[in-house]
């Protein structure tokens, strides 16, 4: 139930509803029990759509690069998490997930490995991108122009021993 809690209230961000986001503090504080949570009907819509806009996504197909995933989603909402992180827990392998929707200018990449990852993100600011990340996930926002160089670098990084 925790769980599905954190979703609910997540739900408001992952579909860029700024004004649920901004509401929702207000809302837990007139409740009085985690079922007022569970059974919010506004943020279980919001995981419908939410299920719905990821299944899409996912079924767009993959390629194999060097035994890496690499899938390119197009999506508005900020699922590319979501995606990378169900693709890992599935396949095992590592995985290269590009959004091209979300930013008009930039790309999202994230990725998701059992490769330490620490260079690849200080590699990403190095080259001036917005970077952040794990030990085992980067993500990275960055100009389109430049999104396939750097996903070769990941992809070449992933691949060496």
């Amino acid at each position: 139930d925790l769980l599905q809690m954190v979703y609910l209230l997540d739900s408001n961000y992952k579909l860029c509803d700024k004004k649920g986001v901004e509401e929702a503090p207000y809302i837990l504080l007139n409740y009085d029990n985690p079922d007022d949570i569970l059974n919010n009907d506004r943020w279980n819509e919001n995981l419908e759509i939410l299920k719905e806009k990821i299944a899409v996504q996912l079924k767009k197909p993959d390629k194999i690069i060097k035994g890496t995933i690499l899938k390119k989603i197009d999506t508005p909402y900020n699922i590319i998490s979501t995606i990378t992180r169900k693709l890992k827990w599935e396949s095992g392998k590592n995985i290269v997930v590009i959004n091209t929707g979300f930013f008009d200018d930039r790309d999202q990449v994230y990725v998701r490995s059992n490769k330490n990852l620490e260079f690849m993100i200080k590699r990403a600011k190095l080259l001036g991108f917005n970077a952040g990340g794990k030990k085992d996930v980067l993500g990275a926002i960055l100009p389109k122009e430049r999104t396939d160089s750097f996903v070769k670098e990941i992809i070449d990084f992933l691949e060496r021993k």
